[in-house]
């Protein structure tokens, strides 16, 4: 709802209403520069164990608050500035220029993550067997992962870029491949066609929502979704989609 104080990337807004897991007032203290009225915070997800897509959830809060709210799979379009960025970026990379598969290897929890040498596999397959350039989303994870650049010698690295530049450039990827993250869910808000890995967490809950999204999952940890199993379901997802 706009109207309140100016903010160039998202405002400005009559109110805010913010989900979260619990007290944050760095986030409550931000979002007020955002709104007229203070900022709201609502819970993320429903007591105990229910099996309800955080979305479905959310909007129930919304409407018990007299607030009518859809729930068609999130839409966001990258700035024009940023796209433009982006096609230059890409197209200072001669390689890149047909489209790349973008990948990202970490998330926010240690357990989602897929290892690192499965995705260094994956991406060696698609690079040297189908011939297709791979851009890694490259951020403050994968250095606290400790993962080092010259594992990825095939791959074009998209290192620590803002978001909506990270956006712009998901958005001009042919897909995304990536763990159950905020990039992955980025991924698929911008319409890109979206592999989403999961283990411990539930993809019932969690998974992005979109057009072209495949959630792959095998067991409860991450250990146990083979490479074999992203490539074969990763090409019939892409070649679903007319890519090949």
């Amino acid at each position: 709802m706009k109207g309140g104080s100016s903010n160039p990337a998202f405002g400005p807004f009559d109110a805010v209403y913010a989900f979260s897991a619990g007290s944050d007032e760095v986030l409550v203290e931000n979002l007020n520069r955002l709104s007229r009225e203070p900022a709201c915070l609502l819970p993320a997800l429903p007591p105990g164990l229910h099996r309800i897509h955080a979305l479905e959830f959310q909007r129930s809060v919304l409407e018990d608050l007299g607030i009518q709210a859809q729930i068609a799979p999130p839409r966001l379009q990258p700035t024009r500035e940023a796209l433009q960025w982006a096609e230059e970026w890409l197209f200072l990379h001669g390689e890149l220029k047909q489209s790349p598969v973008a990948v990202h290897m970490g998330s926010g929890g240690i357990s989602k993550n897929w290892p690192v040498e499965r995705f260094v596999q994956l991406i060696r397959c698609t690079v040297e067997q189908q011939g297709i350039p791979v851009l890694v989303v490259w951020g403050p994870v994968e250095e606290e992962r400790g993962i080092k650049q010259s594992v990825l010698p095939n791959a074009r690295m998209a290192r620590n870029f803002p978001l909506d530049r990270v956006a712009a450039l998901l958005r001009l990827s042919r897909g995304y491949i990536g763990n159950d993250s905020g990039v992955t869910h980025l991924a698929a808000a911008v319409g890109t066609p979206t592999l989403a890995l999961f283990g411990p967490t539930d993809p019932e809950v969690w998974a992005p929502r979109g057009d072209h999204v495949v959630v792959i999952k095998k067991g409860d940890t991450m250990s146990q979704l083979p490479v074999e199993t992203v490539k074969e379901q990763g090409a019939a997802f892409w070649s679903s989609l007319g890519g090949g």
